[in-house]
């Protein structure tokens, strides 16, 4: 057994003189999560920031999900460390080989790439290492403390709720893991566990679904490593382990992640990925074209437990999407998918209804555009389909889908002409001579910004000792080479600047004339239609000790924890939009219980993870002043753009804007928020900031 970390860093780093989880999340970036029973149960979870912390320190490597106890920082659990995508540079062989997506598309993860090796204490071993499937759930460690087995995510204690299921019906991830165990309590499950172990599992369900699918509840037992050392267990001894579980009738959904073995090369792995998908000996090939989209990818482990992740390329794409939102829905990510799909194709000629991206007849398409060669014959599979399973509103499925025409549209129209001059070319009677493309006429070479894919087609025609002329030069060997050259078809139609404003200015609904930032309302001409504050105020109930919110509609509200990147337009209170605005992943939000027929929302008070006063428990989820209107939130948010221009004109603190505005109001301070705010307030401390400093706008 090896160990593959540096042993009590974080613990060392917080029992130094000085030090603190403040000065941790300084320099380190490293997140804290208290219990939510703190005073009971004193333990904190510590995570890195997947883009801000530094990936060379062993600290931060370490803090993956590392639990500690409260002010002693004695290790409680602690679960693999930091690992990294491997460098997927896959497109350095042969393109009819391996039919790589540009680096820019396998950047699309969340996750870094892996550091430099040189400048790592161990390097992975790539002359002998396994693959095993990477699972696509809910990481959770399980581990002993106090006489009690806890489970803990790397964010929380597992009190969050799943995304999936209804307002009224919400597991949280521990309700979700007992259910998957039969419904017995931790206890009894982990009763022949040995305590001084940390279990790290990927729990999978329907409920929490994150790209690629599941129809049950399982358990897949990932690794067990000892807690105060951070050595793992040997394969067989965890094998075992998960056996003598599944012995039990409540366990049966532990399992182990399925793992190829005796790979001694980082070509053979890629490979192994390009070929998995379609490998008879792989069992694969029950799996829908979908199903090969959002799988994973593998993990890479070597004899020394030192992993990298092995991503599919489209698994990567199709996550941004969902998590970071349409608004990241650039040809970069898109592009790939009208390859993949052929939805350039006109559907006159394929059967394709173009509007829905949904395929109803394609006979010719035997292959993908991948690297993995899927194949995309009758199926009505579609981005747009997979798409509509994690954007829940109209909203977004509209502005993804407008985005997505608009690069088949471009598309579509580049082909028909590259079709027309491949059509002449082809045709050319000295087609199998070595010098045609001397011959051709440059007015012919300039009818299409893809003419490089005829050079490329008469390149493998005059190399090939194929005799089948007529499938070399067809069209359907035409857009092939298309899927191969993903890259070229993005730098010559989608990246120059007039290109990415070309983009930019089709699929933006903002309107051109409008300034960037709110107009000032006309109080005499504007119209109030209501006060714009829901009818009844947010209260703590306290025999439940939560709050009840109602929204404007009069539903009630539910809190939320975002699980993606929510992105709306800023709208103004003329009607015309001029920016978005995007509530990040994790943020507390109050949601109405009708959505997506309600687009409603409300702020809550976030939890400052970096602070352990005793009022952080009792404000974690607490609603923001009272629910509005649309109209009112945007004259709140307009208050909230000409404070943050004050303060940064005059130095201002926020706390003297509130002291203002108070002073205006002729309240107490603690009034004096914003978000309390009726629709004539909000006019009438816009008119007076207007009114008392001039040059706002």
């Amino acid at each position: 057994m090896a160990s593959n970390t540096v042993i009590g860093t974080a613990t060392l780093f917080l029992s130094r003189k000085g030090e603190s989880l403040q000065s941790l999340y300084e320099r380190y970036k490293i997140r804290c999560g208290y219990h939510f029973d703190l005073s009971n149960i004193p333990l904190i979870v510590l995570n890195y920031d997947n883009v801000q912390s530094p990936k060379e320190e062993p600290i931060v490597s370490e803090c993956r999900g590392l639990v500690l106890e409260l002010d002693t920082w004695k290790v409680v659990a602690r679960g693999m460390t930091r690992f990294f995508n491997q460098h997927q540079q896959l497109n350095n062989g042969s393109r009819q080989d391996l039919q790589q997506q540009p680096p820019q598309q396998l950047d699309a993860s969340s996750e870094s790439l892996a550091p430099n090796q040189a400048n790592n204490p161990v390097a992975f071993n790539y002359s002998n290492f396994s693959l095993e499937v990477k699972e696509d759930g809910t990481y959770i460690q399980l581990f002993h403390y106090r006489g009690e087995w806890m489970v803990a995510t790397r964010h929380n204690f597992c009190e969050d709720f799943c995304g999936g299921g209804t307002d009224t019906n919400r597991m949280t991830y521990r309700e979700l893991f007992v259910a998957a165990c039969g419904g017995l309590e931790l206890n009894d499950v982990c009763k022949d566990l040995d305590t001084s172990y940390t279990y790290c599992i990927e729990l999978c369900s329907p409920l929490n679904q994150v790209i690629q699918t599941y129809d049950q509840k399982v358990i897949y037992l990932l690794t067990v490593v000892n807690t105060q050392t951070g050595e793992e267990l040997a394969i067989d001894q965890v094998d075992a382990i998960c056996l003598k579980l599944r012995k039990r009738k409540e366990l049966k959904s532990w399992k182990r992640p399925r793992r190829f073995d005796h790979f001694s090369s980082k070509e053979q792995a890629f490979e192994f990925l390009k070929n998995y998908f379609t490998n008879e000996e792989a069992g694969q090939n029950s799996m829908s074209i979908e199903q090969r989209l959002r799988v994973e990818g593998f993990v890479m482990r070597d004899q020394n437990n030192q992993r990298l992740k092995l991503k599919n390329p489209y698994y990567l794409m199709i996550h941004k999407m969902k998590y970071r939102g349409w608004i990241q829905a650039d040809p970069k990510l898109l592009v790939p998918f009208v390859l993949f799909f052929e939805d350039y194709k006109s559907s006159e000629n394929t059967g394709k209804d173009h509007g829905t991206g949904k395929k109803q007849v394609c006979d010719d398409s035997a292959t993908c555009s991948s690297s993995f060669h899927l194949s995309n014959s009758n199926t009505s599979t579609s981005l747009i389909n997979i798409m509509k399973n994690f954007y829940e509103c109209d909203f977004e499925m509209e502005q993804l889908q407008k985005r997505y025409n608009y690069c088949a549209t471009i598309l579509e129209k580049e082909f028909k002409q590259l079709v027309s001059v491949w059509k002449e070319i082809s045709a050319e009677k000295d087609v199998m001579s070595h010098n045609i493309l001397e011959q051709l006429p440059q007015s012919l070479k300039s009818r299409t910004k893809l003419f490089p894919l005829c050079e490329t087609m008469l390149q493998q025609f005059a190399s090939s000792e194929n005799q089948d002329t007529k499938h070399l030069l067809s069209i359907h060997a035409l857009e092939q080479v298309m899927k191969n050259n993903c890259d070229l078809i993005l730098s010559q139609l989608f990246s120059s600047q007039q290109q990415v404003a070309s983009f930019r200015s089709a699929v933006l609904e903002y309107d051109k004339s409008h300034p960037p930032h709110y107009c000032i309302p006309n109080k005499k001409k504007f119209k109030i239609p209501n006060s714009g504050l829901a009818s009844k105020k947010p209260y703590l109930e306290k025999q439940t000790n939560q709050y009840k919110v109602q929204c404007f509609c009069g539903k009630p509200m539910v809190l939320k924890r975002l699980k993606r990147d929510f992105v709306q337009y800023r709208t103004c209170h003329c009607g015309a939009a001029f920016d978005t605005m995007t509530y990040k992943v994790g943020t507390l939000l109050w949601v109405c219980s009708s959505y997506p027929e309600c687009l409603l929302n409300h702020m809550a008070h976030q939890m400052d993870e970096m602070f352990s006063d005793e009022k952080i428990q009792y404000f974690k989820g607490q609603p923001l002043g009272i629910p509005s209107s649309e109209l009112c939130k945007t004259m709140r948010l307009q208050i909230h753009e000409i404070m943050s221009i004050l303060m940064k004109k005059n130095n201002w603190k926020k706390s003297y804007c509130y002291a203002l505005m108070a002073s205006w109001l002729n309240v107490d301070k603690s009034q004096a928020h914003v978000a309390l705010f009726s629709i004539e307030t909000c006019l009438f401390i816009i008119q007076k900031f207007l009114d008392e400093y001039s040059g706002i706008y």
